[in-house]
Order: C-alpha cells, then sequence, then structure tokens
C-alpha cells in the first residue's frame, strides 16, 4: 500500500509538470482528470498482480491444503479472497481520494483567487429530456442502445424539441437554469451557430424566447421563470438555427435543466466508488483465472481483460462498421485505400465476407467476455465540474453483479474440480 501511494504521487506530480497554467479552470479540469486516471490505473495494477498470485503462491507453499482441512469450503476460500481484496482495495482508494481531493483543493483556490470565480468546485445536477424529436415527427439519430443524440442539419426550418417531464419534484427555486453543451460543425472558420430557443409550457403555451450564439464544446445558459415548467405536463424546449451554415448534435447530458449543485467531495466519492467497482470485476476475473493457471499466466489474463475492456468503445465501433459494410478487416475499405474512392465499388470476395465475419465473431466474443471499463470511468463528469449521475453508479452496479456473480461461479467450478483431482 505504501509503494502505492509513492507511485500515485510521483505520476500526480509529473502530470502536474506537463499540464498548461494559461488558463486556471481548463487546469483545474485536467488535474482533476489526472488524479482520477492516476487512482484507476494505479488501482488496476495492484489489482491484478494481487488478486492473480494469491492463489497459485498458496498452491505452491501448501498454505491451500492447511486452510482446506478446517471447515472452510472451496467457496468460502474464494469468496474470501474477493472480499479481503475488496477491503484492501477499498482503504487503497481512500487514501488516494483523501490525498486527490487536498490536492484538488488547493488547485481550486489558487483558481479562485485568478478568476474571481467561487463556484468551480461543485457538482452541477441536472435533469435530461425525456425525449428527442425533430418538427414534424421525424427520428432523431441514436448513437447507441442507451445514448440519445439530438441532431439538427439541413433546412433552417427544423426545431430540435426536447420534452422535459420526470424528475420535476426535484427542481426547487423560481428561476430555473437550461444549460446546453453542443457539437458544432460549421461551414465557416468558426464552429459556432447562431440559435434561437423557445421554452415552452405545454398546457398554457406560455413561451420564452432566447437568441443566442453557441460555440462547439463550450456550455451556454438561460434562466427562466418556473411558471413555465407544468407540475405535470413538465417543459419543452425547441431548438432552430437562425442561420443554415452549420450543424448541432447534443449528445445525453448536454442539454439539462439545472439542479442544486452538490459539494465536490460528493461526486468525486462516487467517482471512486465507481472505480472500485470496476476493480472488484478484475479482482474476481483475475482469482478465477489463477485457479487454473499459474501466476504469471494468470497476470498475463488480467492484464489482457484490461486492455479488451478498455479499448471496447472502440470494438464496438468497428463492429457497427463491419456489419453495416463500411469498413472490414479487408475488403472495401481497403480497396478505397489502394484504389481511391469509387461509385460503386466491386463487391468483396467470398473469402473476404468470411473473413470479415470471423472477425466480427470474435469481436462479439471478446466485447461479451469482458466489461466496457467506461462504464466504471466518471473522469469527465469530474472535469466538467458536473456531478456523477446516479444511472452511471447503478450500471457499474449491474455489470459488477452480473460479471462478478458468472467469473465466480467459473472460479469456483474449476477449483472444486481440480482440488477433487488432486
Amino acid at each position: 500500500m505504501l509503494l502505492v501511494l509513492v507511485l500515485f504521487a510521483g505520476l500526480v506530480l509529473l502530470g502536474l509538470q506537463l499540464i498548461p497554467s494559461y488558463d486556471p479552470v481548463k487546469r483545474l479540469g485536467l488535474i482533476i482528470a489526472l488524479c482520477v486516471f492516476s487512482i484507476a490505473l494505479l488501482g488496476a495494477i495492484v489489482t491484478v498482480f494481487l488478486s492473480a498470485t494469491v492463489l497459485p503462491e498458496d498452491r505452491e507453499r501448501k498454505t491451500i491444503t492447511t486452510v482446506l482441512t478446517k471447515p472452510v469450503g472451496r467457496f468460502n476460500y474464494l469468496l474470501g479472497r474477493v472480499v479481503g481484496f475488496a477491503l484492501t482495495l477499498g482503504l487503497i482508494l481512500l487514501v488516494m481520494g483523501a490525498a486527490s481531493s487536498g490536492l484538488i483543493r488547493w488547485e481550486a483556490g489558487a483558481a479562485e483567487r485568478l478568476t474571481g470565480r467561487t463556484d468551480l468546485l461543485v457538482g452541477r445536477r441536472g435533469i435530461d429530456p425525456t425525449g428527442i424529436r425533430l418538427a414534424g415527427g421525424e427520428a432523431t439519430e441514436r448513437d447507441d442502445a442507451d445514448v440519445r443524440a439530438g441532431v439538427l442539419r439541413g433546412s433552417v426550418d427544423r426545431r430540435l424539441h426536447f420534452v422535459f417531464r420526470s424528475e420535476l419534484e426535484r427542481l426547487s427555486g423560481d428561476t430555473m437554469t437550461l444549460e446546453m453543451t453542443p457539437e458544432v460543425w460549421s461551414s465557416t472558420a468558426t464552429l459556432t451557430a447562431h440559435v434561437e430557443v423557445v421554452v415552452i409550457n405545454p398546457v398554457t403555451a406560455e413561451r420564452m424566447p432566447f437568441f443566442l450564439t453557441l460555440d462547439s464544446g463550450r456550455t451556454a445558459s438561460v434562466r427562466f421563470p418556473k411558471t413555465l415548467v407544468d407540475p405535470e405536463k413538465g417543459a419543452e424546449v425547441s431548438v432552430r438555427r437562425v442561420r443554415g451554415d452549420s450543424d448541432i448534435r447534443f449528445v445525453l447530458g448536454s442539454f439539462q435543466l439545472m439542479l442544486r449543485p452538490v459539494p465536490f467531495e460528493y461526486s468525486l466519492f462516487k467517482a471512486l466508488g465507481m472505480i472500485f467497482l470496476g476493480l472488484m470485476v478484475l479482482v474476481v476475473v483475475s482469482i478465477a483465472a489463477s485457479t487454473f493457471l499459474s501466476s504469471w499466466v494468470a497476470v498475463l489474463v488480467g492484464l489482457v481483460s484490461c486492455f479488451f475492456a478498455a479499448i471496447q468503445d472502440t470494438m464496438l465501433s468497428f463492429m457497427t462498421g463491419l456489419e453495416g459494410g463500411a469498413v472490414g478487416l479487408l475488403g472495401k475499405e481497403a480497396y478505397r485505400h489502394v484504389h481511391g474512392p469509387a461509385a460503386a465499388p466491386p463487391p468483396d470476395p467470398l473469402w473476404v465476407v468470411v473473413v470479415n465475419k470471423v472477425f466480427y465473431g470474435g469481436l462479439w466474443v471478446v466485447t461479451h467476455l469482458f466489461p466496457n471499463f467506461d462504464r466504471f470511468y466518471a473522469s469527465s463528469y469530474l472535469a466538467d465540474f458536473r456531478d456523477v449521475p446516479a444511472a452511471a453508479v447503478w450500471t457499474a452496479v449491474h455489470l459488477l453483479l452480473i460479471y462478478g456473480a458468472c467469473y465466480l461461479a467459473v472460479g469456483q467450478v474449476v477449483f472444486w474440480r481440480r482440488e477433487i483431482a488432486s
């Protein structure tokens, strides 16, 4: 544990020297991301090396023979190892989290003195819309199963409607704040969009328009009276481009009605909790591998699982391209690269189609064997000074329950058969 803390301090101090200081607010966000990344990285390394080696070492030293002569049982032995590592990792994460909180508070004080702002280190919270649609009932873009995106492109007459109808009881005060952080593609040199935002009460039809200039990646906000929000029917927000020289995209979490913020430490605690849940998945995977592999092979399996779990978004994106025929391990993409774009590229040979199908099947197996570690990583929320949503925490809990139970069952079956054979 002392070694981990020394490595953590060294990694953070090295990163501080590389972070630019010309923008105090951006520097603070990068420091938060650096601290969370360091905690997750060192936590994963420690988890793999500890949990993958303890069972093989017990076998080599014959310690496990003595333990299993007691009324312990094989499953209790594995479960005890999991609980023991959980306590150890929890303590390590708490110490690193406390050190990170102190450093972040120190940097926040410096940033507040330079900028004059006093609202930097808070966890901003918001309510996501329950529905997103284009005017005329056209479907909006959908990125994947759990991320909705609203997109404005084409005619300037199109309006993007956001409907807020759930969790309205959490709103307090007489004035509401609507925040927007768009992604903008523009034909001009600057990535900006001129829009009209209209907040509408669906019952009384009372409305309030705002004219804004949205910058890509920057947060814009409008304030309006709570009378525009009906207690039962909620509120609707319409967004229309004033000019048609840009395309606008809002992903989930980038268009919200804001709630009262929470202390930053509360959000940091939830982010550490999600990292802890992800590390517990690694614990169970490594212990299951160590029931039938040597210590270093089990360590290698744990590190490989970390790698594949960390690049799942890339693999899923490539699978989408394979499924749609836009990309491939071999075939159309390689043809375009060699011969240039073609209006109608020739069809792929049968053997190329087979190779792509096999490659797709391999990616499907890998993406189901290991969870997506991005679901345990909340750095983007903290670096943007936002609270970690409860939905993200529950997703991490569900993944731990599913994968933890499956790998613990596999480890128990292998461990039980191995002991019977010996």
